[in-house]
């Protein structure tokens, strides 16, 4: 987990789009030459999705999803608080201490989607929250997928996130560490498991919605 920190002092400081996003492939480049990361996220929110904060300011929460995520996929949000968890960060690079890139003025969170779509060229329609996972070759973002989020009470949408993360490491576990460098296929792999864990969440909300009468009918045959 990598927090960027946007607000200090009460204030933003404005960002171009070529400098964050270059940090963020600089930081990417250093955990995968460290074997520190296979594959990249990043968490979308903003103040609407109180949930997704709340659980991101929780230590036990944050400290669980840090170490699912362990030595294979860095995932990266925007923190606002003053405290700080993970304090580790902060001695391995001047890019990863607490108060990188501290944007200060009349922005919020909302100014970051933007700032990613730009940089990334994403044409989509993006819903706050989501995930963006994506990969990273040499100084270019050479892929990428969303999924949204859809669970708004704190406990399931934890559950939630904590289900695409889980699904996506356990697809780079199962590299060998002598394919680390076939960085496409990698990407490729992480993607068809949280795809499937996409799918069979999509089929479980369907199953919820729909009318347990009919559905009963249904399996009795008298439809």
């Amino acid at each position: 987990m990598v927090p960027l920190k946007i607000f200090k002092d009460g204030r933003i400081r404005e960002l171009s789009t070529e400098a964050f996003g270059q940090s963020i492939i600089d930081v990417c480049e250093k955990h995968r030459k460290d074997k520190r990361a296979l594959a990249f996220a990043f968490v979308l929110y903003d103040f609407e999705n109180p949930q997704i904060l709340k659980i991101l300011n929780d230590e036990i929460y944050w400290n669980a999803l840090n170490s699912i995520s362990g030595q294979y996929l860095s995932i990266y949000y925007i923190h606002s608080r003053e405290d700080t968890f993970g304090k580790d960060l902060a001695g391995v690079s001047d890019h990863e201490q607490r108060g990188l890139y501290p944007i200060e003025g009349k922005n919020n969170l909302g100014a970051v989607l933007p700032m990613l779509k730009r940089y990334l060229a994403l044409d989509e329609k993006v819903k706050n929250p989501s995930i963006l996972f994506f990969q990273v070759e040499g100084t270019l973002i050479s892929d990428y997928f969303l999924i949204e989020l859809f669970e708004e009470k704190i406990e399931e949408s934890f559950l939630e996130l904590k289900a695409y993360v889980s699904s996506a490491v356990d697809r780079l576990k199962m590299i060998d560490p002598e394919n680390y460098g076939n960085i496409q296929p990698i990407f490729e792999s992480l993607k068809q498991g949280v795809q499937s864990t996409k799918f069979r969440k999509a089929l479980f909300r369907n199953v919820q919605q729909f009318p347990v009468q009919l559905l009963i009918s249904w399996f009795l045959g008298k439809v």
